[in-house]
């Protein structure tokens, strides 16, 4: 291990590689989303969201989820309906394709799992996910995470895909 290489580096890194390899997975399984609307599609597996729902969670600007919702309204994953509570505001929600879509993208996020934890105890994993935890209350980071939230309140769905597909 090269001590001198800054620790930011090789997260940065390190999240970068993740992300091309998750590229390269659902390229390989012919997906036509790239891993940004998957993380779309993951949240509003957890529950019905609006876009400034999504745009809180994923910390982006409303037209940018607008744009993005477009793109996956058109390609049949999502839908938009009128929020009953309040007419003003649009509920997105996933499609059967958009759910076996996630199941993929599931099943691939699992085979890049076992691949980077290879060989890694899951003490060392737990004192790893205890210090980037700290970290990011060290920055300030963590207040009231509404992805952490929504997560911690569905964890029963997270897991939830009836088939294989990788």
């Amino acid at each position: 291990m090269n001590e001198n290489l800054p620790l930011s580096y090789l997260l940065g890194m390190t999240v970068r590689a993740h992300h091309l390899e998750m590229i390269s997975l659902l390229k390989k399984n012919n997906s036509e989303l790239s891993p940004e609307l998957n993380v779309i599609l993951f949240l509003l597996s957890l529950e019905k969201l609006t876009q400034q729902d999504l745009a809180n969670f994923l910390m982006k600007d409303k037209s940018f989820i607008l744009r993005q919702i477009d793109t996956l309204i058109k390609k049949g994953y999502v839908v938009r309906e009128t929020n009953k509570q309040d007419k003003r505001k649009k509920l997105i929600e996933l499609t059967e394709k958009g759910y076996n879509t996630l199941c993929t993208f599931k099943n691939i996020g699992n085979v890049i799992e076992k691949r980077i934890y290879s060989g890694i105890e899951k003490k060392s994993l737990t004192q790893f996910r205890d210090t980037l935890d700290k970290i990011k209350k060290n920055l300030d980071f963590d207040h009231n995470n509404p992805i952490e939230k929504a997560i911690k309140e569905h964890s029963e769905k997270i897991n939830v895909c009836k088939k294989n597909t990788v």
